[in-house]
């Protein structure tokens, strides 16, 4: 695999400019993706640092009275690492606060973010067996979900800050001048995550990891994500903080269910089981049109 003569690389972005054999085996490297060196095109690990750092040093302190982005937080923990098989739910962490309490406290024992290489690195190390852990195929009790256990004015809010990071402009009044949108990759694939986790819950339709994976499977992918959200629930049209019950939310997210991913019906009637394609099948319904601000 790796040559005895340097070998010219004529692309500058993925290898270096000079002929050298270090160059010759960074790029072996970079190509049999190589632990350490470049990882995952969306979650590589400045993308880890970015997030996990924001999650221990603001989401964590902030949501000790939020179980609405607590479990999100985990998720989007868990989703960072990218230990999940594919099979597991992607409920893990939204039904069970048992599983998204083990997340948070390991997330909240990682060393200071002061020194970044040493927090990734032990991010790494720390959570992925947690992660693997946690992340499991079925989540038997249900005691919360959209329907129950969470407070629901919680859930429509943090609908509303999901959209409004992916899809929102810096116009948007309620920015208060601090346009904060969920603009890289790693941050795009997140937010999606959580708007489709809500969205595919409260429709009562299963939700599998292998389909929050697809959103970050590359840069590609990220970028079509938030193209399609916005297509379909176009911001300043559709308004979640003004729905009012998990029926309505659950109509004004249908749009977005074939992009998300949802699996199989898991609590409507037989004659409604069945994948999402755009069709009748949702507990509220039709499509309804969306909510104006």
């Amino acid at each position: 695999l790796i040559h005895s003569q340097p070998v010219e690389v004529l692309d500058p972005k993925n290898c270096f400019p000079s002929f050298s054999m270090f160059r010759t085996v960074f790029c072996v490297a970079v190509s049999v993706g190589a632990p350490g060196v470049l990882g995952s095109e969306v979650f590589s690990d400045p993308a880890l640092f970015e997030r996990l750092s924001h999650f221990k040093d603001v989401g964590v302190p902030d949501t000790k009275e939020d179980p609405v982005n607590k479990a999100m937080i985990a998720d989007g923990t868990c989703r960072l690492l990218d230990v999940a098989k594919g099979d597991e739910t992607a409920f893990s962490f939204w039904y069970s606060p048992e599983s998204t309490k083990e997340v948070i406290d390991a997330l909240a024992a990682l060393p200071s973010t002061e020194k970044p290489s040493n927090f990734t690195l032990s991010a790494k190390k720390s959570l992925a067996p947690v992660c693997k852990r946690t992340q499991k195929q079925e989540v038997a009790e249900k005691d919360y979900s959209c329907r129950k256990g969470y407070d629901f004015r919680v859930i429509k809010e943090s609908m509303f800050n999901w959209h409004r990071a992916v899809c929102a402009g810096p116009s948007e009044s309620s920015w208060k001048g601090e346009f904060d949108p969920a603009y890289q990759p790693q941050q795009i694939a997140m937010g999606a995550g959580f708007l489709c986790i809500v969205a595919c819950d409260c429709g009562g339709w299963d939700f599998p990891v292998s389909s929050l994976q697809s959103f970050a499977a590359s840069l590609a992918s990220a970028e079509e994500t938030k193209t399609k959200i916005c297509d379909e629930l176009p911001w300043g049209l559709v308004d979640f903080s003004a729905v009012s019950s998990p029926d309505t939310l659950a109509a004004v997210a249908f749009p977005i269910l074939h992009m998300c991913g949802c699996g199989r019906c898991a609590d409507c009637g037989d004659e409604n089981r069945g994948r999402v394609e755009g069709r009748p099948g949702l507990r509220g319904g039709m499509r309804e049109e969306a909510l104006i601000s």
